[in-house]
């Protein structure tokens, strides 16, 4: 019997502290929405009204496997990115690296249409996976 209903949860509050006691099973649907096409960890917080840090907290806890067993959708993996080679044709296009510099002048990510966004080297990890998944998904 498939209608949807997911069930009941009780959210007990201590109005003393302002503070909320989650339920598991709760905390892990508001993370496995936290991790949908296009979901924003802040809009999710907001929703549940909750800090968007609490959502980002459970997400790590599910991550590490200390907020139960129960699946989630995979946070988003990283897109491979592709470095050019000093000397190839593509780095051409840039004045030849200073010795001392380091062999990479820029990130590349083609977003196809032509457009194509260079990044420093120094780029963090993260804002570079944000940028590639925002891509992928403004092509779906």
């Amino acid at each position: 019997m498939s209608n949807g209903f997911a069930g009941r949860y009780e959210v007990l509050e201590d109005r003393a502290a302002g503070r909320r006691t989650w339920p598991t099973d709760a905390k892990l649907r508001i993370v496995a929405e936290s991790y949908a096409p296009g979901a924003m960890v802040s809009e999710v917080a907001r929703q549940h009204r909750l800090m968007p840090s609490q959502v980002t907290t459970w997400r790590r806890l599910h991550r590490e496997g200390k907020l139960g067993s129960a699946p989630v959708a995979a946070p988003p993996a990283f897109v491979p990115l592709m470095l050019d080679e000093p000397g190839s044709e593509a780095a051409s296009l840039w004045p030849t690296p200073e010795p001392e510099a380091a062999p990479f002048k820029r990130i590349e990510i083609e977003a196809g249409g032509g457009v194509v966004i260079r990044l420093a080297p120094s780029t963090p990890a993260m804002r570079i996976a944000e940028i590639a998944t925002a891509l992928r998904e403004a092509r779906s």
